[in-house]
C-alpha cells in the first residue's frame, strides 16, 4: 500500500491496508519510521476505506493539506502510488512513485464516501492508500479499481471523514 504524510507524525492510507493497533514500518528519504494504524470506526461495516498511521517521531517533512472542495464530475484528478510496474497488473513494487491523471465520472454526495474515475490512469495493486490530488490538495485516498480503466477513491472532503481525521490528528 501507499500513504501520504498529512501531519508531523500522521499518515493517511486506506483502511483495508492496516488494522487498528497494527504496526507498519516504511521509509521516508531513507529513514525508517513505524506507525500504529487506526481505521475509521465505521470500516468495514460501511465502506469508509480510510485509516491513519501515527508515529512516535516526527517525519521531518512538510505534510500535505487535505482539500475542502469536492472532486466534481469531469474534473481532472492526479493519482499517485507505488503499485504495479506492468499495465494490467504485476511486476511488483520497484520503489518508484508513479502518477497519472484521470477524470471523475461520479462524484460523491449525501452519505456516499467515494468518487469514481475513468478514462485515464487506473489504480493497481500497491496503489491502495495513495493520494488523489486536485491541484495541490489531497481530496481522496486510493481504494480499489479494475486495473484497466476504473478507479474508486474515498472522498476526504466529506464532513464525516474530515471531522474524524481532525479529531485523530488533534488527539
Amino acid at each position: 500500500c501507499t500513504a501520504t504524510v498529512v501531519g508531523p507524525r500522521v499518515i493517511v492510507t486506506a483502511a483495508h491496508c492496516v488494522r487498528t493497533g497494527q504496526k507498519s514500518t516504511f521509509k521516508i528519504l531513507g529513514e525508517s519510521f513505524e506507525t500504529i494504524g487506526l481505521r475509521h470506526p465505521s470500516y468495514p461495516r460501511q465502506d469508509i476505506d480510510v485509516a491513519v498511521g501515527i508515529s512516535e517521531k516526527e517525519f521531518g517533512i512538510d505534510p500535505y493539506s487535505i482539500g475542502i472542495q469536492k472532486p466534481l464530475k469531469d474534473g481532472v484528478i492526479d493519482l499517485f502510488g507505488y503499485g504495479c510496474t506492468k499495465v494490467g497488473g504485476g511486476g511488483g513494487n520497484d520503489g518508484v512513485l508513479r502518477t497519472g491523471q484521470t477524470k471523475v465520472i461520479y462524484e460523491s454526495g449525501g452519505n456516499e464516501h467515494d468518487f469514481t474515475m475513468r478514462h485515464g490512469a487506473a489504480l493497481c495493486f500497491g496503489d491502495s492508500g495513495g493520494p488523489a490530488f486536485k491541484g495541490l490538495y489531497q481530496v481522496g485516498v486510493n481504494s480499489k479499481g479494475n486495473i484497466e480503466d476504473t478507479s474508486y477513491n474515498l472522498d476526504l472532503t466529506g464532513e464525516t471523514v474530515r471531522a474524524w481525521l481532525l479529531k485523530v490528528t488533534q488527539d
